[in-house]
């Protein structure tokens, strides 16, 4: 056998029994080349070469099994990151210094004040982490990074991420949801299960079908499933409005909406635009709504801007139904596709109109009696003569 065949059975043996937890004694030969690669890495990490240190550092920690290799390893992962923010890099640095911790010579005493250092390492690694996830993040990919943060327990990055999010301009129904969602395990996680159980009612009033992931917390899947049993049967929080047709000239626009049910007050009410022609859409305050079947909430446009209006004007508008946050949890009408509201009555087709067709009714009955008078009384006698044929001629 070989003396590299051999030298490599003996690293593959270390790192398997290494790797499974059995100490082994080792062999003086891989001890040296250990500690040579660990020479070479730590001369290569002085000169600034970290991509080089990285790869010496990783073979000696193969050769030796060394805890302290570990910590050597994210250092130089964070120095990697430092030159490069690639934020891969900080997060390998960050599971070497967790996996420095967890081994036995973290637990040593004599090795308290290195436990210490990776600690406060391990702490300012993963202060950078989340600010650079955190403001990196566009879109529903916030909502990903505070779910990234829940599972790290960085429960104050996650909340700032979450709120970061609800604060973006025109959110949709399907992404209040999900921010709900992430809300619940948030606060499951967190210990509260009161608020927990809150945000995921919100959710399943707005979507039956929102269901938290596989992977959350027991916690946060207690309170989902209190939160499923209490929304029961409940109907699915919806706006609805009955538009007009047809405004007289002078009168106020007055629009009606219901809202049967709101388990969980998640409407916080509608903000209609509106506009007449083809100018900008002005947009009324978010309008509170009351709650019940049957009970109407009715909303009045400008005065000024109605009593303005000439006949055969018309009025477009549209509702965005928000929650507390200004997210549009519903849309009626859209810019453009808005509902339609006519000012004074629409003047109707010449052939649409009834004084027409009540008079041709009434000329064709009276035609029609004339003529029949006229042919009985001037019937000529019966003729024996032979009819004239007439005909035309051709051009």
């Amino acid at each position: 056998m070989t003396r590299f065949l051999q030298l490599s059975l003996h690293a593959v043996l270390v790192a398997v029994l290494t790797s499974s937890g059995v100490a082994v004694a080792q062999a003086p030969d891989l001890v040296e080349l250990g500690r040579r690669e660990y020479e070479s890495g730590k001369t290569e990490f002085n000169l600034g070469n970290y991509e080089k240190a990285l790869g010496h550092f990783e073979t000696a920690y193969r050769l030796s099994g060394r805890p302290s290799l570990l910590y050597n390893l994210g250092v130089t992962q964070r120095r990697l990151f430092d030159r490069g923010r690639k934020v891969d890099r900080l997060t390998d640095a960050i599971d070497r210094f967790r996996a420095y911790l967890s081994s036995p010579a973290a637990a040593d005493p004599a090795n308290a004040a290195q436990r210490q250092r990776v600690i406060d390492d391990l702490r300012e690694a993963e202060a950078v982490w989340a600010k650079t996830r955190g403001e990196a993040a566009r879109g529903e990919e916030m909502l990903r990074v505070a779910e990234e943060f829940i599972g790290r327990l960085r429960l104050a990055d996650a909340k700032a991420q979450l709120e970061r999010f609800e604060a973006e301009p025109h959110l949709e129904r399907v992404q209040a949801v999900q921010a709900l969602m992430v809300r619940g395990r948030m606060e499951a996680v967190h210990g509260d299960a009161v608020k927990a159980k809150a945000a995921y009612l919100r959710a399943l009033t707005l979507d039956r079908g929102a269901h938290p992931a596989s992977m959350v917390e027991p916690p946060a899947k207690a309170a989902f499933a209190a939160a499923a049993a209490e929304a029961g049967t409940s109907p699915v929080v919806a706006v609805h409005h009955n538009p007009p047709s047809l405004l007289k000239v002078g009168q106020v626009a007055e629009l009606g909406f219901e809202l049967p049910s709101d388990l969980t007050g998640v409407v916080a009410g509608v903000e209609i635009s509106y506009r007449t022609g083809t100018g900008a859409y002005a947009r009324l305050p978010r309008t509170p709504l009351s709650v019940g079947p049957g009970k109407v909430t009715k909303i009045s446009l400008p005065r000024d801007f109605c009593t303005s209006l000439p006949p055969g004007a018309r009025i477009d508008y549209y509702i965005d139904v928000v929650d507390d946050k200004s997210a549009i949890l519903d849309h009626l009408g859209t810019a453009a596709l808005p509902f339609n509201l006519d000012v004074g009555a629409r003047k109707k087709p010449i052939y649409k109109q009834w004084q027409l067709w009540t008079g041709l009714g009434i000329g064709l009955a009276v035609a029609a009696a004339g003529v029949g008078v006229g042919v009985a009384l001037g019937q000529p006698p019966p003729s024996t003569s032979v009819p004239v044929r007439l005909t035309l001629l051709s051009w």
